[in-house]
This record gives structure tokens, C-alpha cells and sequence, in this order.
């Protein structure tokens, strides 16, 4: 845990060496008068899923009189500047923004929210119903709500409805493996499809990944057996050995078979960064494609899109147990113990979770709701992809533990290694074990 908040400090003091913090982006609501509380929000810069909040600043100081001011930093400072801010006591921030993977390094410093939440809620119980059960149970902690998620994503798969639709190939599918063509529901499914549209002569692969972000899609892999990354009992996998490791082997195996017996994909998948997995998708070469499609859902369903390679469906990865799955993407607010403003903060924070706050979100940007009321209307709207409700229904609430941030991260280095055919599936879920088993020491 030293080591860790060391790291975060010394990377946020070259941060604040280069930028003050009167610097960063700032939102509607300077200028104010000095009788106004002016909140001040750490947030990621030129994120576009949370500019529907920041582009509704007057809104905000009409319903509540009071005003903000955004502090833009890039995404990988952003933790460490809050981190550094907070051991330092500065009551620099009266929000913290950030993501799961780092809430348990946070857990310490932030507010319990119960009080605020029975007051203007009812109970803790009926403020939880209005989200996915796994994006606020990895906001509580003993108890205690810690924080409140505001956004939502996960990986899930996009293909192209007119391949799939096309009667001739529907008809060709069919004299080869015996089954109607249509969106998969198993590993075996899923290899059969992207084998019958690889086609490399055509320039077309059956599935394009976002390689470089692949730990996500192993993690998703090994919670969809019913899984989990840790077992702190024995500081160890729960997979190390016997049936569990059986398991952890058949998980991970499918991106072997995808990508190293089958060749369904494209050379150099292993380093294809999202961007080129989806311009590689978008531009008609591929059928299937796997990744983070929230992030590009509203251009996918754009008629510029649609005109090139038509439409696209979505659907979930098909995991060893289809009620089981996967890791959620969620970023949160959480008000630390040393705001100038909490009252005023958990103001902005129930405005961030508001319907039409959360709609807004998902109508300009794509995101999903954590929320299920807005997220099933974002659905049927089409603002969102119909599996992100899926997803988030069978979502599991990740690592709970200080060495969190230390496990994820140790899973882009051995993940690269298995996406890049240098260790067989079983070799890599022994690395898994003894990666985790030093981390946990």
C-alpha cells in the first residue's frame, strides 16, 4: 500500500510541478458571486461522456443555487493529482471522479454517504434499487455507501447485420455447420462464426479485437466461469490448482482459439489499440468485432456509418456460464472527508444521477446508465447497445482490496504476453497465479 500511495504521490508532484491547480477546464459558473459556494471538480479532460453534465451548468445553479468549476487533467494523472490532494489535506476538491479499479486505495479518505442517502432517499435499500446490483454494491464498503457511479460501460460485441441477415450466407452457413446463423450464445458458436467469415482474400476477418486492452477481455473471460481474480485467504487465485484451474484454462483458451488455432483475426491483434480495432471494423473488414462499443455505439448507429457497412447488432460475449460475467466499466463521485462542501456536493452528485442527467448522458455520448430506469430507456431509444443491459445485469463487483490497482494492471503485461502467442493457455493461468501470489505477499 506504501508503495503504491508513493508512486501516486511522486507522479501528482510532477503533475502539479507543471500545471497549478487554477489550471484545467473550466465549466459555467465563474464569475459568481462571493455569497455562492462554487464547488471545484477534478475531472478526465475532452471525456465527452461527461460533457452533458458540464454543458448544463446554468441548469444546475438554477435548481440549486449553486456553481462549479471543472479541473480538466488526462486521464492517467487524474487519480494520482486527487490521491496527492488528499493525503496532503489540501481540501483542494469537493469531489472525487474516479474509477473502480482505484476505490479501495480511495476507501479511506471518502465520506459514508448513508446519512445523505436516507434523508433524501428513504433508505440505503431503496436508493440501491435504482442501479445495477454490482456497479453500487463496488461502491459500498462495510456498509457504507461510499460512492455513487454515474457512468457505465463494458466490452460486448458488435457484428454487422448484413452479413448476418444475408440470405445467401445464412443458406452457405448452414451447409457447413448445421445451425442457423445468428448472434452466439457459446464459445463453439462464436469460433464457428468467425471461422466461416474470415476470409482473408476479401480482406475480411471473422472478429477484430482491442488488443491492447485485452486484460479486460480475460477478466471478463474468468468471471463468466463464476470466478474471481483473488482469494485473500490463501493470498493467492482461486484458480491455482484441481477443477478451479480446469476451469480458469477452458475460460482463457477461447482467445487462443480465436486468435492462434483458428487465425479468425487480423495480424498483430495483440497490439491493435481500440481505435484501430474499430476503424478496422467501420471500415468493412471485419464481421465481428469485441471491445469497448460504448465508447462508439452513437457512431456505429450514425447514417454515415450505416451507409458504409450497414447496421450493426450487439451481443454479449458467450461465457462457460451465461448468468455469470463480467467486468463493468464504472466511473464514480464520492465526496472526500476534507470537502470544503459536502452538503453542496452531494447536491451535484444526485444532479449527475438524475434521469434526465443520465439520459442527457447516454443521448449525446452513448454511455449507459448505471441507473435501470434511464438505461432501459436509453435502450429503447437506441441511444445505447442492447447488450450493455445484459451486461450490466450479470456484472460482478470486481476486487475489493488496497492491491486492487496492482492486480489489474499486472494483467496488461501477462495478458499481452498470451494474446501474443508466448504462453499456451495453461502456462498463462499458472502465470496468473504466481503473479498474483507476489503482489499479495
Amino acid at each position: 500500500m506504501k508503495r503504491i500511495v508513493q508512486i501516486f504521490i511522486v507522479c501528482s508532484l510532477v503533475i502539479v510541478a507543471a500545471v497549478s491547480f487554477g489550471s484545467g477546464q473550466s465549466g459555467a459558473g465563474e464569475g459568481k458571486t462571493e455569497e455562492q459556494v462554487t464547488l471545484n471538480i477534478p475531472t478526465q479532460a475532452g471525456w465527452r461522456c461527461v460533457d452533458p453534465i458540464w454543458n448544463r451548468a446554468d441548469l444546475f445553479t438554477e435548481q440549486t443555487g449553486i456553481a462549479w468549476k471543472v479541473h480538466g487533467f488526462p486521464g492517467v494523472d487524474l487519480p494520482a493529482k486527487q490521491l496527492s490532494e488528499l493525503t496532503a489535506e489540501t481540501h483542494a476538491f469537493d469531489i472525487t471522479m474516479i474509477p473502480q479499479i482505484y476505490l479501495s486505495l480511495f476507501e479511506s479518505y471518502m465520506m459514508p454517504l448513508n446519512e445523505y442517502i436516507e434523508r433524501d432517499y428513504g433508505s440505503v435499500e431503496k436508493f440501491k434499487e435504482l442501479f445495477y446490483g454490482a456497479t453500487i454494491e463496488t461502491c459500498t464498503f462495510d456498509g457504507d455507501v461510499k460512492y455513487v457511479p454515474f457512468h457505465l460501460n463494458a466490452k460486448y460485441l458488435v457484428y454487422r447485420k448484413d452479413l448476418f441477415e444475408d440470405p445467401k450466407e445464412k443458406e452457405a452457413f448452414r451447409s457447413s455447420f448445421g445451425y442457423e446463423l445468428k448472434p452466439p450464445e457459446t464459445d463453439e458458436q462464436l469460433i464457428d462464426i468467425a471461422k466461416f467469415f474470415t476470409r482473408p482474400e476479401d480482406d475480411l476477418w471473422g472478429m477484430v479485437i482491442m488488443g491492447t486492452s485485452g486484460r479486460w477481455a480475460i477478466v471478463g473471460s474468468l468471471y463468466g466461469t463464476g470466478l474471481d481474480l483473488v482469494d485473500l485467504d490463501n493470498r493467492s487465485t482461486p484458480f491455482s490448482s484441481g477443477q478451479s484451474k480446469q476451469k480458469a484454462v477452458e475460460a482463457v483458451k477461447l482467445w487462443d482459439d480465436l486468435l492462434h488455432e483458428n487465425k479468425v483475426m487480423p495480424p498483430g491483434t495483440a497490439a491493435m489499440t481500440a481505435t484501430e480495432a474499430y476503424e478496422m471494423y467501420i471500415g468493412g473488414h471485419a464481421a465481428m468485432s469485441f471491445g469497448w462499443y460504448g465508447d462508439y455505439w452513437d457512431r456505429l448507429t450514425s447514417s454515415e456509418i450505416i451507409n458504409d457497412i450497414g447496421e450493426s447488432g450487439s451481443f454479449v460475449l458467450p461465457t462457460k456460464n451465461s448468468s455469470k460475467g463480467t467486468f463493468l466499466s464504472i466511473w464514480t463521485n464520492g465526496i472526500p472527508k476534507d470537502s470544503p462542501n459536502p452538503e453542496e456536493a452531494w447536491e451535484f452528485i444526485k444532479f449527475s444521477i438524475s434521469e434526465d442527467i443520465q439520459q442527457a448522458m447516454s443521448h449525446e455520448s452513448g454511455q449507459a446508465s448505471p441507473t435501470v430506469k434511464a438505461n432501459e430507456y436509453a435502450i429503447s431509444q437506441g441511444w445505447v447497445a442492447g447488450a450493455l443491459m445484459r451486461e450490466a445485469e450479470r456484472g460482478k463487483v470486481p476486487i475489493r482490496h488496497k492491491n486492487a490497482l496492482d492486480i489489474f494492471n499486472m494483467y496488461i503485461n501477462t495478458t499481452s504476453l498470451y494474446l501474443a502467442g508466448e504462453k499456451t493457455p495453461e502456462e498463462f493461468v499458472d502465470l496468473l497465479t504466481s503473479e498474483t501470489e507476489t503482489i499479495l505477499r
